[in-house]
């Protein structure tokens, strides 16, 4: 989860539609426990933060194959 945050600004400089979308999904859900716990709901940020863990995944790999990619190609030309 800290690479996930570490990696934020990826998706200004990549300047992809999908690795925009794959950030911003589970950072809206991410978003909306902070907003059910600071309501008064304390359980259920611990337990249900495992739901949008493969979402970050995704956005991780993706975005760091994109800029594995990107790097690749500059050193070609």
């Amino acid at each position: 989860m800290i690479l996930w945050l570490i990696l934020t600004p990826l998706i200004f400089i990549l300047k992809d539609k999908k690795v925009t979308v794959s950030y911003l999904y589970p950072l809206s859900i991410y978003l909306g426990f902070f907003l059910v716990y600071f309501l008064g709901n304390t359980t259920i940020f611990t337990y249900y933060v495992v739901d949008f863990m493969p979402m970050v995944y995704v956005y991780i790999i993706s975005s760091l194959f994109l800029l594995g990619l990107r790097y690749y190609k500059k050193s070609n030309t």
